[in-house]
C-alpha cells in the first residue's frame, strides 16, 4: 500500500491505513524513520497483509502501533527483515507501546540473508494472535545463509497467544525439489 525506497528522514504520524491488498507500510533501504500513532487494519483473509516491513534500514522507531485484524497467511504485525540484496543490515530499530492483534505472527526477526542487529522491542499488547514473537534464522531453503541476528532486545510483552516465542533456526518451506 505505502512503499518508501532508501528514503532518509521518513515520518509517518497519526494516520490509518485500510484495506491494504497486501503489505501495508513497506520500508526498504531507509534511514531515520519514524513511525507514530499508526492505526492499520486489514480484512483477515488478506493474503500477506503485513503491518509493517522493515528491511535493511537503520534508526527506525515505531511506537503507537494499532495492528488489528489481518491476513490468514504469513502476516507479520512488524517485521524486521535483511535481504542480502540490499547489502544493508537491519539496525538500529526500536519499537514500543504498540497494540497487536494477528492470526499469525504479530512480531517477526529474520528473513533473507543479512544482518539483523541492535534492535529492541518493548511494552507490547498482542492479542489473539497465532505467534508472539516469531524469529526466522534461515527463512527456506533456498536462502543461502540466512539472517545473522545479534543483539535483539524483547521486554515487557503481555501477549494472549498460541506460541509466545517461536525460533526457526533452519528453512521451514521443506526440502529444495530437482
Amino acid at each position: 500500500m505505502v512503499f518508501f525506497v532508501r528514503c532518509r528522514g521518513v515520518s509517518v504520524t497519526g494516520v490509518a491505513l485500510l484495506n491494504a491488498p497486501y503489505w501495508t507500510l513497506f520500508l526498504l533501504g531507509c534511514d531515520e524513520v519514524h513511525v507514530r500513532g499508526l492505526t492499520i487494519r486489514n480484512p483477515p483473509l488478506t493474503p500477506n497483509g503485513d503491518g509493517i516491513d522493515i528491511d535493511c534500514c537503520r534508526n527506525v522507531t515505531v511506537s503507537g502501533l494499532h495492528r488489528l485484524l489481518g491476513a490468514m497467511t504469513r502476516l507479520r504485525c512488524a517485521a524486521m527483515r535483511a535481504r542480502s540484496a540490499e547489502d544493508k543490515p537491519c539496525e538500529n530499530v526500536t519499537i514500543t507501546n504498540c497494540v497487536l492483534s494477528t492470526p499469525c505472527n504479530a512480531i517477526r526477526v529474520g528473513v533473507g540473508d543479512g544482518r539483523s542487529a541492535t534492535c529492541t522491542v518493548s511494552n507490547m499488547v498482542v492479542t489473539g494472535s497465532r505467534t508472539g514473537i516469531n524469529m526466522v534464522c534461515r527463512y527456506s531453503d533456498f536462502s543461502p545463509r540466512g539472517v545473522q541476528i545479534e543483539g535483539i532486545r524483547f521486554a515487557n510483552f503481555l501477549m494472549d497467544t498460541v506460541l509466545p516465542i517461536q525460533v526457526i533456526p533452519q528453512g521451514h518451506r521443506g526440502a529444495r525439489r530437482h
